[in-house]
């Protein structure tokens, strides 16, 4: 099967354009695998939750919990790191 390139709406460019300049202004981290420090994903400071990543390096899946408290600096609140393989 060949991959055919569709013709994106003028609507869904306006959004994908505005998702993108809104990226620019909040501030974005880089997370690393717990096993190997490979770089997983990058997460925006208006995450909130889990996220479930594998990394490509060493083949684990890690689950990163993120907690957004009021009128704090974007963290990781003391780095609570779950691993299933």
């Amino acid at each position: 099967m060949q991959y055919t390139k569709r013709e994106i709406s003028s609507s869904l460019k306006e959004k994908m354009i505005n998702a993108y300049n809104t990226s620019l202004i909040i501030s974005r981290r880089d997370l690393l695998c717990p096993h190997c420090g490979y770089k997983v994903c990058s997460i925006y400071s208006d995450t909130d939750g889990h996220i479930g990543c594998k990394c490509n390096k060493c083949k684990s899946v890690v689950v990163f919990r993120f907690h957004k408290a009021k009128n704090t600096d974007f963290r990781i609140p003391s780095r609570k790191i779950y691993a299933y393989c």
